[in-house]
Parts: structure tokens; C-alpha cells; sequence
């Protein structure tokens, strides 16, 4: 790796939104790469990740993107977040329908 070189945040997992080449990616799958470590390189050395890329894009193209994790400058790795899970205190459709007939 050249000195100056960064490496970027921990590989992502698949179903993960991440930024790559400035542009937003959804991670289809990632893949760690089956090459045994050189002991002659730098201990240091991270392991590398293939990470396969959808466009998030909503323009309609099908981009796809396979990088090498560890090499990508300013590759981030959006949280992951949930949505609020919702609470029917009442719902249109229960003041709609009628009792059952006895």
C-alpha cells in the first residue's frame, strides 16, 4: 500500500448503503479474499474484502460495481438504521366494519 494511503472503514455487509466513487451503493455481497497473508509485508496489512455494488441511484440504471474494500478512498458505510415500527391505537379500516350478526 503506498504510505500516504488511508484505508477506508471495516468492510460493509450485504444489504448495507454504503458510499463509494461518491455515489450511493446498496452491497450485494462481500467476499473475503482467500489469499493467505504475506509474512513478509507489513503486519499491519488489513484483509481484503471483494464487495459487489448495486446503484442506489433512482435514475433507472442497473450500475454494478465490484471494488476491492481496503483500496477504496473515502468508502463509507452509512449506520444502519431501522424504521419506527408503527402503533395502531385505531385504524380507518376498524371503525368501517361492522360488529357480527348473532
Amino acid at each position: 500500500m503506498p504510505p500516504d494511503f488511508e484505508p477506508t472503514s471495516s468492510p460493509p455487509e450485504a444489504g448495507q448503503l454504503v458510499v463509494v466513487r461518491n455515489r450511493h451503493w446498496l452491497v450485494a455481497d462481500v467476499a473475503l479474499s482467500g489469499l493467505l497473508p504475506d509474512e513478509m509485508r507489513d503486519a499491519d496489512e488489513r484483509p481484503q474484502h471483494l464487495v459487489e455494488l448495486t446503484s442506489a441511484a433512482n435514475d433507472g440504471t442497473d450500475d454494478e460495481l465490484r471494488v476491492i474494500w481496503v483500496f477504496e478512498r473515502g468508502a463509507r458505510v452509512f449506520a444502519q438504521a431501522t424504521l419506527p415500527t408503527p402503533v395502531a391505537t385505531h385504524t380507518w379500516w376498524s371503525s368501517r366494519r361492522q360488529p357480527p350478526e348473532s
